[in-house]
């Protein structure tokens, strides 16, 4: 016991402690755990080093390529900026835009789809708002009738921006330039195509008129081509009714057309007013297998409609130029920003197509371009 007292004492003049190896442990432990968290911060920082060298030496490395490729690439600007304004998810209106765009290019003006790239879908009255805040030089319109969207025309007229109105016009509006058909014209070409399919016996007429355009122009086709029937002299042979194909998705246009096909009592004759009951039909005819029973004349031309000809599907489509809508509308607010005035009607030729001249309208489709390139050199 003495001898134990002893050692302490020594232990403690000398300024020493004893510390066992237990005890020595956590302390070390703890020293590690430092060391290796440095360890892993270290690493963390070279790598995002690395990352970032990585990532500038890419974009340096494209910046380069670019250059080297284009060397004599020089910055497109515009003299003039036009918004245009419709529904994105109408076929017709892209192609019209992209001919638009096109023109514009060609002419020192660039052509914006308002809205195009925004998520949700805005109305015509809204994008009109949108177009008139971006300060554009012009605006291109699909428009409608309605008193709000004639107090925007009306507005926009106010702060010095041009309207030109396409396919749809929009009375008692202040737009410089309506671009489009006539509808009474349009159904006159309807009824020269039902004309030609009498036969001596009553024949029933369904027209599919399109829940995106308005009654009193789809009342005007109806018009033309029963007016065109009557003074043939064969209004006793077609009966006409009329109904509405579905809520402008494809999805209820197509369950329109197969319910009509699914009738008892199927039509004739199917007159289709607008591109996506045309469509519908196209397919509908076949699942029921109703080709050449039913005479299907459409609107508007794609690549479904197009191919459902070639093979005597439907019989015939009538249809307009997107491109020279597009091409004239810009040319019309050119001429309005140069010249301070502009003629208020553009009339925009229809064309029938069917089996007979299929081939001759997509030649002149594939030539309209470059059409538009020579008129765009010239002026």
């Amino acid at each position: 016991m003495s001898e134990r007292i002893q050692n302490k004492e020594t232990d403690e003049t000398n300024g020493e402690a004893t510390v066992s190896p237990e005890a020595a442990k956590p302390e070390k432990l703890h020293t590690d755990r430092r060391h290796s968290a440095r360890q892993t911060m270290v690493m963390l920082v070279i790598i995002g080093l690395l990352v970032m060298v990585t990532i500038v030496s890419l974009v340096y490395y494209r910046r380069q390529t670019r250059e080297f490729l284009q060397p004599q690439a020089e910055k497109i600007t515009y003299e003039r900026h036009y918004a245009f304004v419709g529904d994105r998810s109408n076929s017709f209106l892209q192609a019209v835009y992209e001919a638009a765009y096109q023109a514009g290019t060609e002419n020192g003006a660039y052509v914006e789809f308002t809205g195009r790239e925004l998520e949700s879908a805005y109305t015509t009255e809204k994008l009109l708002k949108i177009a008139m805040a971006s300060d554009v030089d012009g605006i291109i319109l699909n428009a409608d009738m309605n008193n709000e969207l004639i107090e925007e025309i009306n507005e926009a007229e106010a702060q010095g921006i041009p309207v030109v109105c396409i396919g749809t016009e929009n009375y008692g509006s202040s737009r410089k330039t309506f671009i489009g058909i006539s509808n009474y014209a349009l159904g006159q070409e309807y009824g020269k195509l039902i004309a030609a399919q009498s036969n001596g016996k009553e024949q029933q007429v369904l027209i599919l008129k399109s829940p995106d355009e308005r009654v009193s122009s789809q009342n005007l086709v109806v018009s033309g081509m029963v007016d065109y029937i009557n003074k043939a002299g064969l209004s006793g042979e077609f009966s006409f009714s009329s109904q509405t194909a579905g809520d402008e998705t494809m999805f209820s246009a197509a369950e329109s057309v197969t319910d009509v096909f699914a009738a008892e009592e199927r039509p004739s004759i199917l007159v289709c007013l607008d591109e996506i009951a045309t469509t519908a039909a196209c397919q509908a005819i076949v699942d029921a297998n109703l080709v050449g029973d039913t005479t299907v004349f459409g609107f508007y031309m794609n690549d479904t409609i197009r191919n459902a000809i070639s093979k005597q599907i439907i019989s015939a489509t009538v249809t307009v130029s997107p491109v020279l809508f597009g091409r004239n509308a810009v040319k019309c607010l050119d001429t309005y920003i140069k010249e301070g005035f502009v003629t208020e009607y553009v009339p925009i030729d229809i064309e029938v197509v069917s089996g007979d001249n299929l081939d001759a309208y997509i030649r002149s489709v594939r030539e309209m371009d470059t059409v538009g390139e020579r008129e765009a050199e010239d002026e």
